[in-house]
């Protein structure tokens, strides 16, 4: 009863939106709405939303304990397929809320008869624009009693994988393997289209070459046993993972062939031998000696088609998207030839948001051709835009032509699908070395503002500027879920920092940010101190190679004790000296949970590391120490080496390039005996001879845990230099001693 005086509820505000929903999106197939209404669309959006917020008091008022877990879920069909997504987590916490409420069903009953007399006129205005709508399955009625054993709800949490989809489709090789068993979708031989390639003026249609140009359905398992071998062997060497599939955009130059003339056919088949050659150099000691390449003209069924083709056609056609929005799959876009058709552009802009560094324009490459697959990367790179939200993309393809009219209205929904699969519920987006500036920032704004699920935004080794962080800081401010922003080397100056430190305010959940190698100076330092109180979880900043001198170290240092989750500081390359360190030295013993602190290439000198010394043995989590490339000397080590054993948590010391002699040498080495967990201690291009490697050799066998030492740059003599290997063997060690920034098994320098 309840589920069907609901429908009749809302039936009239649901058509009266289908009326009014040419320009609406309302939901995408992934849950996401996108809220950027047409102009004439707002007013039905604003009733809509006032009777939604209705049904919401409603849900309040519903006392759990007198209705079954089955009919509260009819109830949240009702909501998901009339008026908007409601997540499992929102119905189910309102009905949490709902059991400190008094309200019986038959009241909730009562209210909603109440709401539906309220849209009698919704009724009559919007009679008119009845549409016809497929019947709710509304399930048994609810008991007349309520049932005398309360029903337990537990709150269900969020489900934080919204990349779910994408990992199956885009990702991993589940999908392609299915579309490829089901014959739909057949992918030529690159072995084969490089060997017949000057026998063929053009490609001819699927129907028309030999079943020995394809991976056959029954290839299929050993290519994707290849694929799952050649994944593992990019892990093992720990190289960007890739399958041997390369993905073709071209220009379709009339509606009965593609390429009439072959000229695009011999730029890709040029590439193809390449990307062969390259799997053959790469991947030959595993058997994988060949590629699989996907052209739409030729691994689909083309006009004319039989019955049975043009069902195979429909069914291959709605899988297009996982061959351009892969992210393991190299495309090739033949940007050269006219950009007006309509189908091109959809492509490019598909494969470019699923990653640019697979992505290659063929128009680049130009008369002189790449002598390998190296050459070719480097020539035909794309650094691409910020993706286009779908309302904006609907625009540019309203101006490109399709030999089908139809298939506007497809092209439309296919990038929409691609967009909210590899951007909209995307967790992670690295936009890194793109060369974006100011205006590229402004365009990734509409991009983050459909972006609610994003943690990790990525946008290192850019260009975005001051201006560039103004356009972006109220979409950042928004990202509730963001946990990483990295801004690495884009810069960003005081205004910026100023920008940013606003957005910071409402970041509760950021924990990591990364504005290394900026430009941010005491006024940025100051604005950026004040917002850290605000992002409690705050774990990791990372504030180096920028200029924020002593000023803007004792502003930093005033605020970081109120961030209790911070764990790692780096303030490396910001001209910070004595006065600098006075600050920090207050700082870092109420910074609790500290574990790393980085204050190399500064002018710290033997004052500075002396009060910083007296402090470390209170910085009790410290795990990790960088204090190279400063202007302390022996003296200011033998005070560091006494507190050393103290620092029982210490596994990483970093003193490189310091004016460190012999005497500093001995002293760090007798503490080494002593400390619990030092692993890896680096002393590179310091000033230590033969003496201070006699002490080392003497300390290695008795250092617990030292496991890797860096002297390069040092004056030792070949003696000494066996000394310190005879020493690792000694202690059953392999010699790992790091001579030229390479570990190796001897010491010839």
């Amino acid at each position: 009863r309840l589920a069907t005086c609901l429908h009749s509820c809302v039936t009239p505000l649901r058509r009266m939106m289908v009326a009014n929903a040419k320009s609406l999106d309302r939901q995408n197939a992934y849950g996401i709405r996108d809220d950027r209404m047409a102009d004439e669309n707002v007013e039905g959006l604003d009733v809509l939303r006032h009777h939604h917020h209705a049904l919401h008091q409603a849900l309040a008022k519903l006392d759990a304990e007198d209705v079954t877990i089955n009919k509260l879920v009819v109830l949240r069909e009702m909501l998901q397929s009339n008026i908007v997504m409601l997540s499992d987590s929102q119905f189910l916490s309102l009905l949490v809320e709902s059991n400190t409420c008094e309200v019986r069903c038959a009241e909730f009953a009562a209210w909603l008869c109440g709401l539906q007399d309220q849209c009698g006129n919704a009724k009559k205005e919007y009679a008119e624009a009845e549409v016809q709508t497929e019947p709710v399955q509304l399930g048994p009625e609810l008991p007349e009693t309520a049932p005398q054993e309360p029903v337990q709800i537990v709150e269900e949490t969020r489900n934080d994988s919204h990349d779910s989809h994408v990992g199956d489709t885009y990702i991993k090789l589940g999908h392609l393997r299915k579309v490829l068993e089901s014959g739909d979708v057949a992918l030529l031989r690159g072995s084969w289209l490089s060997k017949h390639a000057s026998e063929l003026k053009k490609l001819p249609r699927r129907q028309e070459l030999p079943s020995e140009a394809f991976w056959g359905t029954s290839d299929v398992a050993g290519l994707f046993e290849l694929c799952e071998n050649a994944l593992a062997e990019t892990k093992k060497t720990e190289s960007a993972p890739w399958l041997p599939f390369l993905s073709i955009i071209w220009n379709w130059q009339t509606p009965g062939h593609p390429d009439p003339e072959g000229n695009q056919f011999n730029e890709i088949s040029s590439v193809v031998s390449l990307f062969v050659s390259r799997i053959r150099r790469e991947m030959g000691h595993i058997r994988l000696l060949d590629c699989a390449v996907f052209l739409d003209w030729t691994c689909l069924f083309q006009e004319p088609r039989s019955r049975v083709e043009e069902a195979s056609y429909q069914r291959g056609v709605k899988e297009m998207n996982c061959w351009y929005c892969h992210q393991l799959i190299h495309k090739l876009q033949l940007t050269g030839v006219s950009d007006d058709r309509g189908w091109p552009t959809v492509e490019r802009a598909m494969s470019l948001m699923a990653g640019h560094e697979k992505v290659f324009d063929l128009g680049a490459m130009g008369t002189r051709r790449a002598g390998d697959w190296t050459g070719f990367q480097h020539k035909c790179s794309l650094d691409g835009k910020p993706p286009q939200v779908p309302k904006l993309f609907n625009n540019i393809i309203d101006e490109k032509t399709f030999t089908n009219e139809s298939d506007r209205a497809v092209a439309k929904q296919r990038y929409r699908e691609a967009f909210f699969a590899l951007v909209g519920s995307r967790q992670v987006l690295s936009y890194v070395g793109l060369k974006w500036g100011p205006k590229d920032a402004k365009g990734l704004v509409a991009v983050l503002n459909n972006c609610r699920w994003l943690k990790e935004l990525d946008l290192a080794d850019n260009r975005i500027g001051d201006k560039g962080v103004d356009h972006l800081a109220p979409s950042l401010a928004s990202l509730d879920s963001l946990e990483l922003l990295s801004l690495h080397n884009n810069d960003i100056g005081d205004e910026g920092a100023i920008c940013l430190s606003t957005a910071l305010l409402q970041m509760k959940n950021l924990t990591r940010l990364i504005l290394f190698s900026n430009r941010i100076r005491q006024a940025g330092a100051r604005s950026l101190a004040k917002s850290f109180p605000e992002c409690p979880r705050l774990k990791i900043l990372a504030l180096g190679d920028n200029q924020i001198g002593d000023k803007g170290c004792e502003y930093l240092a005033t605020q970081l004790p109120k961030v209790e989750a911070l764990e790692t500081i780096s303030i490396s390359g910001n001209d910070i000296g004595y006065v600098g360190m006075q600050s920090m030295v207050e700082c870092l013993p109420k910074c609790r949970n500290l574990n790393e602190f980085a204050a190399h290439t500064n002018r710290i000198d033997d004052a500075g590391l002396e009060l910083l010394a007296g402090v470390l043995p209170q910085c009790s989590h410290l795990t990790w120490l960088e204090l190279g490339v400063n202007a302390f000397s022996d003296s200011g080590v033998s005070k560091l080496a006494r507190v050393l054993p103290s620092c029982e948590e210490l596994f990483r010391l970093d003193l490189q390039s310091n004016k460190i002699s012999d005497q500093g040498a001995t002293r760090l080495a007798l503490a080494l005996q002593s400390c619990k967990k030092l692993t890896k201690c680096v002393l590179s291009d310091c000033n230590i001879g033969d003496a201070g490697a006699r002490s080392f050799a003497a300390a290695i066998p008795k250092a617990p845990k030292l496991d890797l030492l860096y002297l390069d740059g040092n004056q030792l003599a070949r003696s000494s230099q066996m000394m310190i290997r005879n020493a690792w063997e000694r202690a059953n060690k392999a010699p790992t001693t790091i001579l030229r920034g390479e570990e190796v098994d001897s010491l010839a320098i």
